[in-house]
């Protein structure tokens, strides 16, 4: 029996999640003895008619497609929709999307950070230091940034079939889950590395030095390959709703917002310490 092609493509714009998610599957694939040779390829870099799909059939794929979406892809929606046959939808509270995001530009933050493991060193990548800075947001741009995500969104949904959803909460509580569900491999993280990625994922957060990541280290060093890094959460949603002196405001403002909205979850108070405290018992 012929192994199945995987032609993955992780829909989100890029986050923590989605870029989770990237690195976990391919560390996951790896350790299961299979490539992506076609990783490095992003095929939808220019509005080229030429794109020679049937070439790319040929291996597998993963790839994450809305950093541009949806304005380079609108020629190719029909070819995309048919050519991925895993479709990766995260669904993440709106609310929380564009508070991050929000105080990011607030605070001219870098974005992701990830742990490199290199021989004999690991140490973490960011474009800047990371801002811990308290602001105000500018609720018109919060507004802003909701809106676009919800475009987003929609668009995803209008153009995309058999969209598979993962709830963000899996993806940081529960990885390993997530992966087996979807791709059902053999060996798994916690068999390779006595760690599983979640494990791995909250090691890293509180010590990325720790001895416990020495396999997870050695493997990744092994690869000696730029693109298998492993990005980790900077900051724990009580500090950054500290941060930002008018959190109520964006809130009250999200809910007038999301009650005239048939697609935006209505967030309270008891929601946001639930989820506060869920994640302070996790780490």
């Amino acid at each position: 029996m012929s192994t199945p092609l995987y032609k993955i493509a992780i829909l989100n714009k890029s986050s923590l999640g989605a870029n989770y998610l990237y690195f976990a599957i391919l560390y996951y694939f790896s350790i299961n003895n299979i490539s992506f040779p076609q990783i490095h390829k992003n095929l939808f870099d220019s509005l080229d008619t030429n794109v020679n799909f049937g070439d790319l059939y040929q291996a597998n794929t993963l790839v994450k497609l809305t950093t541009r979406f949806p304005t380079k892809f609108k020629y190719f929606n029909k070819e995309i929709n048919s050519f991925f046959n895993y479709k990766l939808m995260i669904k993440k509270c709106f609310f929380e999307q564009a508070l991050s995001q929000a105080y990011k530009h607030e605070v001219n933050d870098a974005g992701n950070f990830y742990i490199v493991f290199n021989k004999g060193t690991t140490k973490g990548t960011q474009r800047s230091k990371f801002n811990n800075e308290n602001c105000v947001v500018s609720t018109e741009y919060f507004t802003d940034v909701l809106n676009r995500f919800v475009e987003s969104y929609n668009q995803i949904y209008d153009n995309f079939s058999n969209l598979i959803f993962i709830n963000y909460e899996d993806i940081k509580y529960d990885m390993d889950g997530v992966l087996k569900k979807l791709f059902n491999l053999d060996i798994s993280a916690k068999d390779k590395f006595d760690l599983g990625f979640t494990e791995i994922s909250k090691t890293a957060f509180l010590n990325p030095k720790s001895e416990q990541l020495e396999k997870f280290r050695a493997y990744s060093e092994e690869l000696s390959d730029p693109n298998f890094r492993f990005p980790i959460q900077k900051i724990k949603l009580e500090d950054k709703i500290n941060l930002i002196q008018n959190f109520d405001e964006l809130l009250y403002k999200y809910q007038m917002i999301s009650r005239n909205s048939n697609l935006l979850n209505y967030v309270t108070e008891k929601d946001i310490q639930n989820r506060i405290e869920k994640e302070n018992k996790h780490y």
